[in-house]
């Protein structure tokens, strides 16, 4: 509806808006570029805000299985980026038989690529005999990836299998197969400090 019949002002048109953003020409910079960024930083916080919390989850778990049997350390190289990586892990007692809870987290680097990945592995572990030390094991785990690629921050979620071989001291060395983010294969030594058994 117009103000006047002898005025040109209408409040029913529409703003002029700049057609490489489609933001109103007379919005001011700040607002101009409050508007564009906002919701991209709104998304970032969200994905940040879910890693982190699963992070912080992962944590404290990792430290209460610790207390009921021991934590550890693993690195090795990565294919698919090439990568080479290092990271920490905890390990529960066995849960029911031969399944064991293993959480770990893993830093890798490479490519042009960083890679934060956490891991939440169940595995279960065949003995390879009564009289060897030697023990054969495989498991599934989500897996949780940040990455940092350009300058840019991405947040992925996906599923992993590992295959691997331990010995009752502690020394092991494993295949780790993902998907969802980070390098697609990883093969790595560790050791594993347990807690003396009364």
């Amino acid at each position: 509806m117009s103000l006047n019949r002898h005025s040109n002002v209408s409040f029913d048109q529409e703003p002029v808006r700049d057609h490489s953003d489609g933001l109103p020409v007379c919005m001011s910079a700040p607002h101009r570029l409050l508007s564009r960024n906002l919701p991209h930083a709104v998304a970032f916080g969200m994905r940040i805000s879910s890693a982190s919390l699963a992070f912080v989850a992962l944590i404290v778990l990792s430290a209460r299985i610790a207390r009921g049997q021991g934590v550890g350390f693993q690195g090795g190289v990565a294919v698919d980026p090439s990568q080479v990586y290092a990271g920490t892990h905890a390990e529960s007692s066995a849960l029911a038989g031969r399944v064991y809870f293993r959480p770990s987290l893993d830093g890798s680097f490479g490519s042009g690529v960083k890679d934060a990945i956490m891991d939440v592995t169940f595995t279960y572990k065949f003995p390879i005999s009564n009289l060897s030390p030697w023990s054969l094991y495989e498991g599934a785990r989500p897996v949780v990836t940040i990455e940092r690629l350009n300058d840019e921050i991405h947040v992925h979620g996906g599923l992993g299998a590992v295959f691997g071989f331990a010995n009752r001291n502690g020394f092991f060395a494993e295949f780790k197969v993902s998907g969802g983010g980070g390098p697609n294969l990883r093969f790595g030594i560790g050791y594993t400090v347990r807690r003396p058994q009364p």
